[in-house]
């Protein structure tokens, strides 16, 4: 706990804040369950964002939401920078886990935000900046340790690494120590000059799966899946998204980063997997017009097993648009989720694309082609990626409705910069559109949804030294909604929406802004509801003097 900085607050109501991480809290009246835990990235193996028991947060209560704690990420010594928050609120236990780009992991105390343990997990440094922990941490019980709760988290080299690395830890709950029965901790999930933990881990069944990526393509690795067994630690077995080799016989093909968190069929054991760039660079007549791009662009289905590729789709235009380098992969997680196709239930994955379209295919004919897509956002633009849809879909399944956020679209008529939306499975694509709302700064982290249907989601915006304002923001589409929510001062914000009560817009119904609240620096992650708090990281790009911080929120 070296290092602590530790900021107590006190209000009439609870609230908490962290830097990097916001949570807002709700007291729950006496008697109720308290325990609604979100323990991994998107909630679960089938990724909804959706957390059935947290209920404490209303329609009713939300307009009080406040702070309850602020967590600051504290400069470590040896950081090479100062700290950025990227990773989303992870809570089990009464707990908060999240870790620090400078690779310091941190379990917090829900209820006041104090730092209960913390360990340094290593990094990387590329890109000119050091990459050390932006995954989320996934918490469940350890079959091999008489269900003892553990830690898996992805982090950069241990002690640092001027080339790449992406490992993954097994750490007791309570100490946040290596855990004894795994032989070699951290596992090295890849070692290739580059690579870096941008994905998650997803947790389920005995495996612990984790995606490869590069840090930045600078250089582009080989990408793929590595499929870890949770009692020992070993590597099972591994999925590489494109060939080894050229096609002119050398080696060093590379592409197909997947930078996203696998998701899983826990009936089928299918994992799925959302496949990012080819080496556009030595593709389609660029540079030595040697690349393979495999299954770049696609979205693929693996056996949990054998890690062996069963069935995939390819985004044709992404692929024919290669050879402009115009970076259309795919960059969001996909989502499992059931609708209905010709009047009958069909099990479906979903995943947005750069290009600015989210794909729908049904999960056991892959290969048969698109059910539907729909344009959620522009493509992708200038900014290194982040003028792009990058937000995976949220799926409420009591109202059988994809929540998704997004960057620059047209909502009634306007060109916003950002937008949260509605999309209904079971509709004709005129009426897909349940409810949409523009927004004054672009959305890439996925938005959360809890058991009453309000939905949570945090805007990015990128800050600029040299306007010293946030891009990809506009005050002009900000809006006064009353005394719990004004947005037009043009920064990043979270939002607590009723997305299962629309009301009259414009043109399309909105889901009622309940409450928002401005945030010290944009939010790259995911907010999550657990056990009565809305839980934010606001780390990720901001002004100087701003601290990346988590927050508590509540009523």
């Amino acid at each position: 706990m070296a290092g602590r900085r530790y900021v107590p607050r006190r209000f009439a109501r609870r609230f908490a804040v962290a830097v990097g991480v916001l949570a807002m809290v709700i007291p729950v009246a006496a008697g109720a369950a308290t325990s609604s835990d979100w323990s991994q990235y998107m909630f679960g193996p089938r990724h909804h964002s959706f957390n059935r028991a947290a209920t404490a947060i209303t329609a009713a209560n939300a307009h009080g939401l406040h702070e309850a704690w602020t967590w600051m990420a504290p400069t470590q010594p040896g950081d090479l920078a100062p700290p950025k928050v990227q990773s989303s609120p992870t809570v089990v236990g009464g707990r908060v886990y999240l870790g620090a780009t400078d690779g310091w992991f941190y379990a917090l105390d829900e209820k006041t935000g104090r730092t209960l343990a913390s360990a340094n997990l290593g990094y990387i440094t590329a890109c000119l900046s050091t990459h050390g922990i932006s995954s989320t941490a996934a918490v469940t019980a350890d079959p091999a340790r008489g269900g003892a709760l553990t830690v898996y988290v992805t982090a950069g080299k241990p002690g640092g690494s001027a080339g790449g690395g992406n490992y993954l830890w097994a750490l007791d709950a309570t100490t946040l120590k290596p855990i004894s029965t795994w032989k070699n901790d951290p596992v090295a999930v890849d070692t290739q000059d580059g690579s870096y933990a941008w994905a998650s881990p997803m947790v389920t069944g005995g495996h612990i799966y984790v995606g490869i990526a590069s840090s930045c393509d600078q250089p582009l690795v080989r990408g793929g899946v590595t499929s870890v067994t949770q009692n020992s630690g070993t590597i099972a077995a591994r999925w590489w998204a494109v060939p080894a080799t050229r096609t002119d016989g050398n080696p060093g093909n590379s592409g197909g980063s997947v930078w996203t968190t696998p998701a899983v069929d826990t009936t089928t054991g299918g994992v799925y997997v959302t496949v990012g760039n080819a080496d556009e660079a030595n593709l389609a007549g660029n540079g030595c017009n040697c690349a393979r791009p495999g299954l770049s662009y696609s979205i693929v289905r693996l056996n949990g097993s054998t890690m062996k590729a069963t069935d995939h789709w390819t985004d044709g235009n992404a692929l024919t648009n290669a050879a402009s380098q115009a970076d259309q992969d795919f960059g969001g997680s996909p989502t499992l989720f059931r609708g209905k196709l010709n009047g009958k239930t069909t099990a479906f994955v979903g995943a947005c694309n750069k290009d600015g379209y989210y794909y729908v295919l049904q999960r056991n004919r892959m290969s048969a082609g698109l059910t539907w897509k729909f344009h959620v956002g522009a493509t992708n633009g200038a900014g290194s990626g982040f003028d792009a849809c990058l937000s995976a879909a949220a799926f409420d399944a009591s109202a059988v409705q994809l929540v998704i956020g997004s960057n620059s679209t047209s909502v009634d008529g306007r060109t916003y910069p950002g937008s949260v939306r509605a999309l209904s499975p079971n509709t004709p694509a005129k009426n897909r559109v349940r409810w949409d709302d523009g927004l004054p700064c672009n959305v890439i982290g996925t938005p959360s949804i809890n058991g009453n249907g309000l939905v949570a989601a945090a805007t990015y915006g990128s800050y600029s030294s040299t306007t010293g304002g946030y891009q990809r923001c506009d005050a002009a589409f900000g809006h006064h909604y009353g005394p719990s929510c004004d947005d037009t001062d043009g920064t990043p914000h979270i939002y607590v929406m009723d997305g299962r009560h629309p009301t009259a817009g414009e043109g399309r119904p909105d889901a009622p802004v309940l409450w928002c609240a401005s945030l010290p620096t944009a939010a790259f992650s995911q907010p999550t509801f657990a056990d009565g708090y809305l839980f934010v990281a606001a780390g990720s790009t901001g002004p100087p003097s701003a601290t990346p911080q988590r927050t508590a929120f509540g009523p």
